[in-house]
């Protein structure tokens, strides 16, 4: 049941090969000292997905348009191909579309996602002059259990559990953290949700959404040649952010030169 991206199969040489997988750009070793010695966040092709923080409101899900939801078709907005089960947040009538691929056990991903999406929420979502789509491109296979769950959730849930895990990666990230049994930790956090064993079992078991998350990670390799994530695309074209830069700055620049045209 995987697609293997450009594969690197480091989780099915541990028996894991529920799915595709593929190596993430920076590690965290590397993140870390980055932080300490610069107190930046490096290259762009390390970071992650945005949501709404505990307690605060949990942000816009709209559904693509009346007519295509009730017709289960796929539409197009700027350049970019939107299905009706991807997690979105803002108006589809923005001028701007922004897609985010991220990994929920993604370093960068979960920087990006705490500490730059409030404000690109605040600034350019909530305004709506962006409408943003969020979809999980499975580095391990611990992201596609964290994946599944997160979709088994009803939608207002989505993005406030995604930040939830973002924010407790040292709880169950095999990426830099000493985690005896991954799957475990995840359970122990998901019951926190209230998600109990046995939907755990139930949800992270589904065939049939371990086959649409790796169907939309290839599509996401076919169109956009996915290297790592987090990878942007805002209006159908990938945003590059050079090492160095911050991608705040960088998807800011991107929204005004866009919206000035509009």
């Amino acid at each position: 049941m995987d697609f293997l991206p450009l594969a690197i199969l480091a989780d099915r040489a541990a028996g894991n090969d529920k799915f595709g997988t593929k190596a993430c750009v920076m590690p965290r070793k590397v993140l870390m000292a980055i932080v300490a010695a610069v107190a930046l966040l490096a290259p762009a092709q390390a970071r992650h997905t945005a949501l709404a923080t505990p307690g605060s409101q949990a942000g816009t899900q709209a559904a693509v348009s009346p007519s295509a939801a009730q017709a289960k078709q796929p539409v197009t907005l700027h350049g970019i191909t939107v299905e009706q089960d991807d997690r979105t947040l803002g108006n589809p009538k923005a001028p701007v579309t922004f897609l985010e691929y991220g990994a929920p056990a993604c370093p960068f991903c979960a920087r990006f996602a705490l500490d730059d999406m409030p404000v690109i929420r605040r600034d350019y979502i909530d305004r709506g002059k962006v409408f943003y789509i969020f979809r999980v491109y499975p580095l391990r296979a611990a992201d596609g259990t964290v994946a599944t769950l997160a979709r088994c959730l009803p939608r207002a849930r989505y993005f406030t559990f995604l930040e939830f895990m973002f924010r407790n990666q040292p709880r169950w990230d095999p990426d830099g953290y000493d985690i005896p049994d991954v799957e475990a930790a995840i359970a122990r956090l998901a019951r926190s949700q209230g998600i109990a064993a046995k939907r755990f079992r139930h949800c992270t078991g589904d065939e049939r959404a371990i086959a649409r998350l790796n169907a939309l990670a290839k599509d996401g390799d076919e169109k956009y040649r996915i290297r790592g994530t987090p990878t942007f695309v805002v209006n159908g074209a990938v945003v590059e952010v050079p090492d160095g830069s911050e991608p705040l700055a960088v998807l800011r620049a991107k929204f005004e030169a866009l919206l000035k045209e509009k």
